[in-house]
């Protein structure tokens, strides 16, 4: 671990992490003071007790197929000297039973190139665990291109979870020298997150995310239902069928089931109801504007957030390498695409192209 540069960037880093629960913990806040200033106090316990339930289970919902996939590798992982007890451990999972056997282990290579990235990043060797787990299992869609992420499973147990394709990397005799600088650089980044306590309050903070997001849709469906029943009940049929078949949404496997197009209708038909609900007067102007103004606000401060930790791991990991050269290798082997504006203002990595930039100025 080299260079000045590398407690000024842990130290930003760990700001920024503490940063996202607080603005997290102070939008909800403002979002139910919101609507206790404009509906019954009775009115808005319940839509903040719904708001919570809806924001977990959308959370659970969301995540289960990435803890499901760890807790099944972890286990594999866990039997892998003892036949007898694999059997035993793995019987619920029999259908991924062929994966586990051809992936879930890391190869050697990885392993050591992981137990450099500890040792480069200060941290004691062997105390994160490596699982080789194809992200299209745990995204749904297609991932082509190597990639690593970092994640504390149940809470506390650093994982740093590697591609398929990742792998792949360090199979090719071929330049097996640049490739290994390369994934190492990549690991170093990885590390970087867990270092800097950017997975420490992620699920606080999404939980947080998600519970303003439905808040504002609550809070508008709770006043229609004190002010004006059936407008009320329409807002409430398009929240709940948005809320239930949302997930739908991020998974290209369902992506034309009904359920995904029920979410579609919903999503959109959200919109004039709003707008009519202002132009009608069930709806107060201040109320929408203001649920409105906070969910898009604490999107966007939340991607700004986790857009400057990804660049503070990136210097992280460049500092405790030495050299910025090894991880823009990586960035410019990725596919470039140029995201619109609205896109790039709620999305939680910046664009390749910045990343470079942003690694060619550092002074190591």
């Amino acid at each position: 671990m080299t260079g000045n540069g590398f407690p000024t960037y842990l130290k930003r880093s760990r700001r920024a992490s503490v940063l996202a629960p607080v603005v997290s913990l102070i939008t909800a806040c403002a979002i139910v003071a919101l609507l206790a200033s404009h509906v019954h106090i009775a009115n808005v316990i319940i839509t903040t007790v719904a708001a919570t339930a809806a924001a977990c289970a959308t959370f659970a919902r969301s995540h289960y197929r990435t803890q499901r996939y760890v807790r099944f590798a972890i286990r594999a992982r866990l039997a892998k000297n003892a036949e007898p007890d694999y059997d035993r451990l793995t019987r619920q999972f029999r259908s991924l039973g062929k994966y586990v056997q051809q992936s879930a282990h890391p190869s050697p290579e990885i392993k050591d190139a992981l137990r450099e990235a500890e040792d480069r990043m200060g941290l004691r060797k062997g105390s994160t665990l490596a699982l080789v787990v194809p992200f299209e299992l745990i995204l749904g869609v297609v991932f082509n291109c190597p990639a690593a992420a970092a994640m504390l499973y149940a809470g506390r147990h650093p994982v740093i979870l590697v591609d398929d394709n990742l792998q792949l990397m360090l199979d090719s005799p071929d330049d097996f020298e640049r490739s290994y600088e390369i994934v190492v650089s990549v690991l170093c980044h990885e590390l970087a997150h867990l270092l800097a306590w950017n997975t420490r309050w992620s699920r606080l903070v999404s939980i947080g995310e998600l519970f303003v997001t439905t808040a504002a849709m609550a809070s508008l469906v709770a006043y229609g239902l004190e002010h004006n029943l059936i407008f009320g009940a329409i807002g409430a049929i398009i929240a709940a069928i948005h809320l239930g078949t949302e997930p739908a949404l991020a998974d290209d496997e369902r992506s034309s089931t009904p359920l995904a197009i029920m979410a579609r209708i919903a999503l959109v038909a959200w919109v004039p109801f709003v707008v009519a609900g202002v132009v009608i007067g069930a709806l107060p102007l201040g109320l929408t504007i203001g649920v409105t103004f906070l969910s898009l606000g604490l999107r966007f401060i939340l991607a700004t957030i986790r857009q400057r930790e990804e660049f503070y791991a990136d210097a992280l990991a460049a500092y405790a390498l030495g050299t910025s050269s090894p991880l823009t290798n990586f960035f410019r082997t990725l596919t470039s695409h140029h995201p619109g504006a609205w896109s790039r203002m709620f999305s939680s990595h910046p664009p390749i192209s910045m990343r470079i930039k942003n690694l060619r100025k550092l002074k190591i």
